[in-house]
Formats: C-alpha cells, structure tokens, sequence
C-alpha cells in the first residue's frame, strides 16, 4: 500500500493512461482495516493517560468507552491478520487467483466490523439487567469487568 501513496503522490499517471488508486489489491484493504483497527486499539490505550493522572481507575463513561475501545481495537487487529493470513495462504499454497473485483476484501471487512459491533453491544446489553456493569475497572485499565 505504501508503494501505491509513493506512486499517486509522487509520480503520477500520464495524461490519457488509467490512474492509479491507493488501493488496488485486496491486501491493500486488509492492510487499511488492520491499521483503523489499530488505531482504535491505540486510542484506547491512550486513556491510560487519564488513569494516571488521578491515580486510580473510576467506573463511568470513559471506561466503558477505553473497554469498547480496547475490545474491539484487539478482536479488529486478530481479525483482520486472519483475514491476511487466509489470502496469503490461499494465493501461495492454493495457487488461488484472487478475482479483480474489489468485492470480496469489502465483504470480508464488512463481516469483520458487523462482528466487532456485536461482540461489544450484545454483552454489554445484555448484561444490562444486572447490578454491576459488563465493562469496568481491570487490573490496570477498563475492560471486561471481572465481576461478570
């Protein structure tokens, strides 16, 4: 994917020759998630900051956001290597020829994310009924509470 900013950016298509897009092959797409997932992951961490700051981890809002964070940042970024190692494996030791249409990466992604909003919604919903909350304080940041 680098190859293809270097070349968008710095060496452009001819006038009349096709043009070149950012992303042009399903590990392209991979690629992209793996690092939006990432980000996410970071993000959450950087709430870290906050915790230190007052010294102590408090139950509310912004530790159910970094649990949200952190959960579907970790699930996203094990999903998406997933999602790289199949392609990788199917293309050299399947001998599988990946099909031009960018259709399959965006399914693929779009399973992905629909996944990372269950798995975060779906217990913390249905964990509602409960007297203590399905995301709170772990032992260093906010995450599945321990008292589940």
């Amino acid at each position: 994917m680098q190859y293809n900013a270097w070349h968008n950016a710095y060496r452009p298509p001819p006038v009349g020759a096709p043009r070149w897009f950012f992303l042009r092959t399903h590990l392209d797409y991979y690629f992209l998630s793996l690092l939006i997932c990432d980000l996410i992951l970071s993000l959450g961490s950087i709430i870290n900051i906050r915790w230190i700051s007052i010294g102590t981890l408090a139950s509310g809002t912004l530790c159910t956001s970094q649990a949200i964070l952190k959960h579907a940042g970790g699930v996203g970024v094990s999903l998406t290597s997933l999602a790289i190692s199949v392609h990788t494996f199917a293309v050299l030791i399947l001998r599988w020829k990946a099909p031009t249409s960018n259709i399959l990466p965006l399914i693929v992604i779009g399973i992905i994310c629909f996944f990372l909003v269950a798995i975060t919604l779906i217990p913390s919903l249905a964990y509602r009924d409960h007297k203590r909350p399905f995301y709170g304080p772990a032992s260093y940041w906010c995450w599945v509470s321990g008292k589940v």
